[in-house]
């Protein structure tokens, strides 16, 4: 995983929305978990490319990188692409 405490903090609300979402995907817009997802990566100083609903993905970059962060098995993952 990557060390950028900037990182942590958004895959930490990654999980958050992933799990949230489980839950109660019957009865919210997924829309309302993008917002909250670009909110969170660019809080961080990154910019939000996108936030897919199956299987949750989550994809955001700064100026040469871009990271995915999704689920793998039962491991969180973050990738990066430069």
């Amino acid at each position: 995983m990557v060390a950028d405490e900037r990182i942590d903090k958004i895959v930490q609300t990654f999980d958050h929305l992933e799990a949230r979402w489980q839950d109660e995907k019957e009865y919210e817009d997924f829309r309302e978990y993008q917002q909250a997802a670009k909110k969170a990566v660019q809080k961080q100083g990154f910019r939000f490319v996108s936030l897919k609903e199956r299987p949750m993905k989550l994809k955001f970059k700064d100026a040469d990188t871009e990271y995915t962060v999704r689920i793998k098995g039962s491991k969180l993952v973050v990738e990066e692409r430069k």
